[in-house]
């Protein structure tokens, strides 16, 4: 008998584009094991949770929850949706009658927003929703807020419409920390840091967040304090398979047929597809072709594609399914998969967080400052000494008379409005698809390298158009199957080497060496790609610019002198390495220095050369596998073939020549179709003003923040120090005389002429993590997964004698596969000891963006006060 794993394989024969095996896999992802567990909450709030997320208490919880009660911080870790809901029940848990907490929401954490606004209602609980105008309540146990709100509303008008939540504030709920990354992340570090200065006492962080490599470290450093990670595994108990399909053509066409074959034998299957509307469009098509087909308890999911980011295919594969089969169609990131399919088990990747970027520390420093007057302790802690000095010889900041203490200059300009904390340099630009929806926001400083007028942005969408007045890009479909490359010229200067270690890479021993340079860019037009060549499409416009930026770079002695593809293997699997986007990071040779650089596009620093750093040799492992993925790709072959190129380069074994041929007139700049002549337009400008160049590259705010230097590191050798065993790398730590200052540029702004080269502004090197104690085998919070091993197996004729061994769990059976009974919830709802509350009045004539209800008896609020309906 065949197990279903044998059926896929015998139905994949021949199956695949270049004719083998369309199966690749499968891979095990083992089941969760945790037992229900009754936690002495009170029963209001474990049924209203229940019934919200529709999950009992586990033995988790008692561990986070034991945590919280002895005043630690605690991040709740796991994959899916499970450790933010966790997180509703360990902090209404702590909440207490005199205390308020405020949650931090994420703006892509809405559903999360609905469900603490719902439990909240349930247990009569007093909240405020900041990102809403209306009547301010004092005394509210919840404060809800985005950090846009936490910034524009809260800690803008903190001594007056908010005055009365600072002496109540004891707890700061994170939900969703892996979605502040790089800049989002420096943001909301100096945003605690303002709230924290606000409060009357310490403050406790209660979060939650997916699986990230060097959580602990990580956490330490976003959040300033040590941080109790507690483990939240969710997912089904039983064991999941996982099986990559390489179809031949249409993903939809393939994912329809293998469902009819899998239903035909008698296996409960599903189709989902890449959106709500592509899987509506797929199970009407199963359900019109073969009626029945279309299981509503589906053991086996056909997923019309792979999802792009790793929470997403983490999220889709612990949905509950036993057998769940990608169809892998020709992107990138699908064919990588395919030919790694482990790839699909690991966690999310490295965290790059801004923790030093000196443009985010000038802005929140004068909001700071306006808040509360400035300390010394404060300013020793923050390491802004130099940051202080530059801003009071601006104006920005005042000494106050015979203290220690700087505020706001009254004619200094209001820091407030050109402070947005999710991006740099101003706000992000929205992406619209061609019906009008947004799919997509684009920081200012990838503007340039993403959303070109004729650039592709995701396969069948090109850029149509861009208004950067109005910060609007809007798409248009594409029919032509093709991608694009940007091609520009990129001078690096290196400013300082902040530190250095040995890499090898097959005959090469290089240093790979960390830094700040100043970085020169000019976009001059795309390569385009298609299956039967490329072109080159110059733009009638050169797109200039110039910023400091944070930086590695590795020594090459022989390199290909085709640079038109370089870095696009490296970005498509950044997003493998770190959780960045593939344009924020710059690829680019210098021939004279022998040198390859790793720059980051966003001005400053913003944690992704530090990822580079530790995580080189992985890198550059997965855009070397990715090119070999690629070399059957009728689309993509071409450019995987220039970069093999750089890999062998790399491995000291000399420079391979292209795989493919290219004809010489594909490679002048000949006119592309009617669709691509379109030139880049200027930026939007002043009728005054005339030009012929427009400067997009990252921009500093408008009052031209100075950067924190360095502090200066003692070395004994002007060269990094290097082990005498190859392998092994060493750090030697430098720091050169603080560079002039980068001359002000504004956002948009347009130059008459190329700018001048910039005065650089130095900026802080990484902070040294702090030491985070390991696990010991009492922290241990759940049993290890396992995965479940059945014995039967399905009714089918025995595959071919040659075999490759089956995963673990892989003797599924189709009683497995079939509609199953959905097991009940324990209900868990014991005793409470809640703290006494004070009686009080009812309130009157409510606004809506205040939800006030009746507590109980035995926990009612004083009387509520009404406030103007303006912060102010």
């Amino acid at each position: 008998m065949a197990t279903v794993i044998d059926l896929l394989r015998h139905l994949g024969q021949h199956a695949a584009p270049n004719g083998d095996n369309a199966l690749a896999g499968p891979v095990l992802l083992p089941g969760i094991s945790d037992s229900p567990l009754t936690l002495p909450l009170a029963p209001a709030l474990v049924a209203g949770w229940a019934d919200i997320t529709g999950r009992p208490t586990l033995g988790h919880h008692a561990l986070a929850l034991s945590a919280a009660q002895a005043g630690h911080s605690v991040a709740l870790m796991g994959h899916g949706r499970a450790p933010h809901a966790d997180l509703l029940l360990l902090s209404l848990s702590q909440l207490r009658f005199e205390h308020t907490t405020l949650w931090v929401i994420p703006d892509e954490a809405a559903e999360l927003r609905g469900h603490l606004t719902s439990l909240a209602d349930r247990l009569k609980l007093r909240w405020i929703d900041a990102a809403k105008p209306g009547a301010r309540v004092t005394e509210a146990h919840l404060v809800v807020a985005t950090p846009h709100d936490l910034h524009g509303r809260l800690l803008r008008f903190h001594d007056r419409a908010w005055r009365w939540l600072w002496p109540r504030l004891r707890i700061v709920a994170l939900p969703e920390l892996h979605h502040f990354s790089a800049v989002r992340g420096g943001h909301l570090r100096w945003l605690l840091r303002r709230v924290e200065r606000l409060t009357d006492g310490a403050l406790q962080i209660l979060g939650s967040v997916a699986p990230v490599m060097d959580a602990d470290s990580s956490l330490t450093r976003l959040v300033g304090r040590s941080v109790h990670v507690i483990a939240a595994p969710s997912g089904p108990a039983h064991g999941t398979l996982i099986a990559l399909w390489r179809s031949k053509g249409d993903r939809g066409t393939a994912a329809l047929k293998l469902a009819r074959q899998l239903s035909a034998r008698r296996l409960a299957v599903t189709v989902r597809g890449r959106s709500d509307a592509e899987t509506e469009r797929l199970r009407n098509a199963l359900v019109a072709a073969e009626p029945g087909a279309l299981s509503d308890d589906a053991r086996v999911a056909i997923v019309a594609g792979v999802p792009r980011s790793t929470a997403e295919r983490n999220a889709l594969l612990r949905a509950g399914y036993r057998l769940v089969v990608l169809i892998v169609g020709d992107e990138p990131h699908e064919l990588l998969l395919a030919h790694q399919p482990d790839l699909l088990l690991q966690a999310l990747p490295r965290w790059p967080l801004a923790i030093t970027n000196p443009y985010l520390a000038a802005d929140h420093l004068a909001c700071a400052a306006a808040e509360l007057p400035l300390a010394e302790a404060e300013i020793n802690a923050w390491q802004m000494r130099e940051m202080r000095d530059r801003l009071l010889k601006k104006g920005v900041l005042l000494a106050l008379p015979g203290s220690d203490l700087w505020h706001r200059a009254p004619s200094a300009e209001e820091p407030y409005a050109g402070l947005d904390p999710a991006s740099l340099g101003g706000a992000h630009s929205t992406v619209n698809d061609p019906a009008g929806s947004l799919v997509g926001l684009i920081p200012p400083a990838l503007l340039d390298r993403t959303a070109l007028p004729g650039q592709v942005y995701t396969p069948r969408q090109r850029v149509a158009s861009r208004d950067d007045i109005a910060r609007t890009v809007q798409l248009g479909p594409d029919s032509v199957r093709r991608m694009t490359t940007v091609v520009a010229d990129v001078v690096v200067d290196v400013r300082e080497e902040l530190a250095a270690r040995t890499v090898r890479f097959g005959k090469l021993v290089a240093d790979l060496v960390r830094g700040k340079a100043l970085v020169k860019q000019q976009i001059r037009g795309l390569n385009e790609y298609r299956v039967e060549g490329s072109r080159y499409q110059p733009l009638h416009t050169a797109v200039e610019g110039q910023w400091i930026a944070a930086a590695c770079w590795v020594g090459i002695k022989s390199a290909p002198a085709d640079t038109t593809a370089l870095g696009w293997s490296i970005g498509a699997v950044l997003p493998f390495v770190m959780l960045a986007p593939p344009a924020a990071l710059i690829v680019s040779y210098d021939h004279e220095r022998q040198r390859l650089y790793f720059v980051e596009a966003e001005p400053g620093g913003v944690g992704i050369a530090d990822c580079v750093y530790d995580a080189f040799e992985r890198l550059i492992e997965l855009a070397s596998h990715l090119t070999v993925a690629c070399a059957d790709s009728p689309l993509y072959r071409h450019v995987a073939a220039l970069e093999r190129g750089w890999f062998d380069a790399l491995r000291g074994g000399g420079v391979s020549a292209p795989a493919v041929s290219t004809r010489a007139d594909e490679r002048e700049a000949a006119p592309l179709p009617v669709e691509m002549t379109d030139a880049a337009p200027a930026r939007a400008r002043p009728a005054a003003q005339t030009t012929t160049t427009y400067s997009t590259a990252p921009s500093a705010p408008a009052r031209d923040p100075d950067p924190v230097p360095a502090p200066p590191v003692a070395v004994e050798t002007p060269s990094p120090k290097r082990d005498s065993r190859p392998v092994e790398p060493t750090v030697a730590e430098r720091a050169d005389a603080p560079a002039p200052m980068l001359r002000e540029r504004q956002s948009g702004a347009i130059a008459a002429s190329p700018p001048a080269e910039a005065e650089p502004s130095p900026f802080e090197t990484r902070e040294r993590r702090p030491s985070v104690r390991a696990p010991q085998a009492s922290d241990a919070l759940v049993s290890p997964p396992h995965s479940e091993r059945t014995q039967e197996h399905l009714e089918q004729p025995a595959a071919p004698a040659e075999r490759e061994p089956e995963p673990d769990g892989a003797q599924a059976v189709t009683e497995q596969l079939m509609p199953q009974p959905t097991p009940a919830i324990p209900a868990t709802s014991p005793p409470a000891d809640m703290a006494p509350p004070a009686p009080a009045e009812a309130d009157s004539q409510m606004q809506p963006a205040i939800v006030t209800t009746t507590m109980p008896a035995e926990q009612t609020l004083q009387p509520a006060r009404e406030e103007p309906l303006s912060d102010e």
